[in-house]
């Protein structure tokens, strides 16, 4: 085995199998807050890619 397989199979047995499902539930709420966040910095993003696809490629 090498080193990530050791320290990946270490870390498995500290942590119990309820932290990974908790760390789960935990990051989906994150990962769709920063999608929002992302959204309400680069609006001009948004527009132009709806721009650009409402106009279609010519």
């Amino acid at each position: 085995m090498n080193v990530e397989q050791v320290i990946v199979s270490e870390v498995w047995r500290m942590l119990p199998w309820w932290q990974w499902v908790l760390g789960a539930v935990l990051a989906l709420p994150f990962t769709l807050l920063m999608g929002h966040v992302l959204r309400r910095v680069f609006p001009y993003w948004v527009e132009d890619s709806s721009r650009t696809a409402s106009q279609g490629f010519k």
